[in-house]
């Protein structure tokens, strides 16, 4: 007996969402039907029309919640793709409504955030997922599977950089809005080697920095960062592994690297190419392999996501994942925490929280289906 696809809202109808996220799911019709979009700009509404005519669109995150037609009753899971500071207040009330959410990086900007998300969505039970496609990359289960032919870890070192004319445009500018490099590049970064070198707890942040390069302007979030960390071994007889990372928007070409060095080798990813040059018996020998591109990660992505929401409770894979992004979120707030303070978290403390996510959902008297939270302005 087939299974229908699954009923999929856009919630967020940026360049992210249109360009990347949507073809990829158009071409898995048997996974996902497209049946609504949600954004606050008249112009991201309209982009999204002329790419699904037969699609509804709303500038009210509620019509989201309470969608149905005569074929499909419901909205079964959503891509989301705001502005960071409008992550929170947008994908509680949807995991309150019982609705699935793939959520764009960073999982949050606090700890406490995340927390409050995670225990919503273990609630109604439904899935809460970060949409990092290199987590399920060609590139990143190279690296995993050739990382013990390198011996015993002693340094990490990761770069990702691009170039940015101006600085001073998006979301990424504002430091209210959750901008920066950051919690976009520099997330990417913390995400892979955490995962890569998980170890039993958060590491220790020994020097962050981060610059506004050209002040004249008039952006507020940091355009370069760098951070050293000391990655806790996972045997306790082994010192901790030193890691170096450097995020930036002004670099003369796009960088994606790291460089893992181990007692009997090196391993290093760049953009699409992993290089292993490890000591053998035989001799010291080098191999090579060119990784899939990013497309294909992100439909794996797609694919995992659909599959995991089809299951009745959440796999070890699925709670791995939600324990990563707990830690990277920990890591990136002891990172920051040194700098100029820009986004101050929502918490249960502030009674205007309320209005848009119930703090302890056993006890709020939200429904599965009659969350009546306001849309995002």
């Amino acid at each position: 007996m087939s299974v229908p696809p699954l009923n999929i809202a856009f919630v967020g109808l940026g360049d992210r969402a249109l360009r990347h996220i949507l073809p990829a799911v158009v071409k898995l019709p048997d996974r996902f039907k497209i049946c609504i979009g949600f954004d606050t700009e008249g112009g991201d509404r309209k982009r999204f029309k002329l790419l699904c005519p037969h699609a509804e669109c709303t500038d009210n995150l509620q019509k989201i919640i309470e969608w149905d037609d005569t074929e499909a009753s419901r909205v079964d899971c959503a891509f989301v793709a705001v502005p960071h500071d409008k992550h929170f207040e947008t994908v509680g009330p949807l995991l309150a409504g019982g609705i699935h959410v793939l959520k764009e990086k960073p999982a949050s900007l606090s700890v406490v955030e995340l927390r409050q998300l995670q225990e919503v969505a273990a609630t109604y039970n439904v899935r809460l997922s970060t949409a990092l496609q290199g987590r399920y990359s060609d590139r990143y289960h190279t690296l995993k599977e050739w990382l013990p032919l390198i011996g015993t870890i002693q340094c990490v070192e990761a770069t990702r950089e691009n170039y940015k004319p101006q600085l001073d445009q998006g979301w990424r500018s504002r430091g209210i809005l959750g901008g920066g490099v950051h919690v976009d590049l520099g997330w990417h970064l913390l995400d892979l080697v955490l995962d890569l070198l998980p170890g039993p707890q958060t590491p220790v942040v020994r020097f962050s920095e981060c610059l506004l390069t050209r002040p004249y302007q008039q952006y507020d979030a940091e355009d370069t960062y760098f951070a050293s960390l000391l990655l806790p071994s996972s045997t306790p007889p082994t010192p901790d592994i030193p890691c170096y990372l450097k995020a930036s928007r002004l670099s003369h070409h796009k960088t994606d690297k790291i460089c893992i060095i181990g007692t009997d080798g090196t391993l290093v990813g760049e953009d699409c190419v992993v290089d292993l040059f490890a000591s053998f018996e035989s001799g010291r020998k080098r191999f090579t392999k060119t990784c899939a591109p990013p497309s294909v990660s992100i439909n794996q992505m797609l694919l995992n996501f659909a599959q995991e929401v089809r299951e009745e409770r959440p796999s070890s894979e699925y709670q791995r994942r939600l324990d990563l992004d707990l830690r990277v979120t920990h890591t990136s707030e002891k990172i920051r925490s040194s700098w100029e303070p820009k986004f101050k978290p929502q918490t249960a403390i502030q009674p205007e929280l309320n209005t848009h996510l119930p703090i302890n959902p056993l006890l709020s008297g939200v429904s599965r289906r009659k969350y009546h939270g306001g849309a995002v302005n």
